[in-house]
């Protein structure tokens, strides 16, 4: 998966030893999302920086990145915890950054869209020797015979 968001925070490097003996370190950094409604995500970085996982100490905070990351869940004690794991962090060009996409404004300069216009087709008046008065529920009065119905 892939994001592309501001950076906004940096947080401390945090390292150690596992269990067997292998030095391990954690990078962990916050993207701001763009939008009405923007979102903040933490990405942890594992491993030594290399070409693909760069320093982040070296961004500025505000730089455009691209996040190539994996999200993963895992259970303890009964509650769920997501990580998500950054495998590549670029900085954003001006062509991979996503377009903005708004719906068009309408208006004085931006008139509505035409719609097609649909034929109108206005029924003549009957005169009133023409008009037969007819009772939807009643019989049609005359011969019965061809009737099968048992009312």
């Amino acid at each position: 998966m892939e994001l592309t968001a501001r950076l906004v925070q940096v947080l401390p490097l945090q390292s150690g030893v596992s269990k067997t003996g292998n030095s391990w370190q954690r990078q962990s950094f916050v993207l701001e999302t763009d939008g009405q409604y923007a979102k903040k995500v933490c990405f942890s970085m594992f491993g030594q920086p290399d070409q693909n996982k760069p320093d982040m100490t070296t961004f500025a905070i505000g730089t455009m990145l691209t996040v190539s990351f994996d999200p993963e869940s895992r259970e303890f004690q009964g509650s769920w915890y997501t990580n998500l794991r950054a495998w590549k962090v670029v900085e954003a060009s001006a062509t991979t950054v996503a377009p903005n996409l708004t719906m068009p404004q309408f208006g004085m300069n931006n008139p509505l869209p035409q719609q097609p216009v649909m034929p109108t087709i206005t029924p003549k008046n009957p005169s009133q020797d023409q008009v037969q008065s007819v009772n939807p529920i009643a019989p049609p009065m005359g011969d019965s015979s061809s009737d099968d119905l048992p009312f």
